[in-house]
């Protein structure tokens, strides 16, 4: 699926110079720099065209890697309504069409450029679709859906506004409610704080937290998991990368509304795999747990050596 959407991309740019293209993609990445208030939407096509080139099929495989997290837990079959608020070019759409059967989605953006992109790229010919031109820190002027997700579009929101969002949107949930974003300091600071928020409110949290205790981590560190995805030859010379691949780190957080099964314990680092044991940093319901598994405990090592960054561990 990443292909075709890479596809999709590479046909709004069929026929002009990648060179102007990767001049728009650092154009991007300076205009975030320097821009104070992120939440201000882009001042061109060229800009909005250069995010999908550049940052679209990175955060399809962050979204898509969720999904997976909440497959294991829970009946995809039974979402068929969707609520995507800051949709962007409706990259949560594009992943959900592998994963659900969704017969209605709705997609709320403030920027219309980029919903003009976004009804360019996705075409669900089973789902009816509506879009909403809406600035969510004025309202979410939507009906309650089975899956609400808020994906790379609340961390920049001003601060005041933030939990207020988060509990409309858990007001607006039916079955399960995603928020994902980068995964940096800044991000996970803000996925820690709607962690507490929700689980006060009594939700009942999927992943990828295996407890409901207070979080572990030490102030100044921050949870985050990542995601690989190759990059097709266009992408590599939009992003000037000498690598066949990228590494694309978020933090995430899963919610229900009835309780789910969880896993007992998370790996939260890259396992260290040396020769005939393999060390491990856990998330557990006893806190952070460092644990190493020699070759002779033969069934837990076989699993372990398999074991990647952001998986269970039974």
């Amino acid at each position: 699926m990443l292909s075709l959407l890479e596809s999709k991309i590479q046909s709004l740019i069929q026929g002009t110079s990648l060179k102007k293209w990767a001049k728009q993609a650092q154009s991007l990445t300076s205009t975030y720099r320097q821009k104070k208030d992120q939440t201000e939407p882009l001042s061109s096509d060229s800009l909005r065209i250069a995010y999908l080139c550049s940052r679209l099929p990175a955060t399809y495989a962050a979204i898509s890697y969720v999904f997976k997290e909440l497959q294991k837990h829970f009946d995809l079959s039974l979402v068929r309504s969707l609520l995507d608020c800051g949709a962007g070019p409706a990259s949560v759409l594009l992943a959900a069409e592998s994963f659900f059967s969704l017969q209605q989605a709705t997609l709320i953006e403030r920027d219309p450029g980029f919903i003009k992109l976004g009804k360019l790229l996705s075409h669900p010919t089973d789902v009816e679709v509506t879009w909403m031109l809406q600035d969510i820190t004025k309202g979410i002027p939507s009906s309650a859906k089975d899956l609400v997700v808020a994906s790379y579009s609340l961390c920049e929101v001003g601060k005041e506004n933030q939990l207020q969002i988060i509990e409309t949107l858990w007001n607006k949930t039916e079955q399960i409610f995603i928020l994902l974003e980068p995964g940096t300091s800044k991000g996970f600071h803000f996925i820690r704080k709607t962690r507490e928020r929700l689980l006060g409110l009594g939700a009942f949290l999927v992943a990828p937290c295996p407890h409901r205790e207070n979080c572990p981590i030490a102030k100044g560190d921050w949870c985050h998991f990542s995601v690989r995805l190759p990059r097709s030859s266009v992408h590599r010379q939009l992003k000037e990368g000498s690598l066949n691949y990228e590494d694309e780190k978020f933090s995430y957080l899963i919610f229900s509304r009835t309780p789910v099964s969880t896993s007992f314990s998370r790996v939260i680092r890259y396992p260290f795999k040396g020769s005939g044991f393999v060390k491990l940093k856990l998330c557990t319901e006893s806190g952070l747990v460092e644990k190493t598994i020699s070759r002779k405990d033969k069934e837990l090592y076989s699993i372990a050596k398999k074991t990647e960054w952001g998986d269970e561990l039974k």
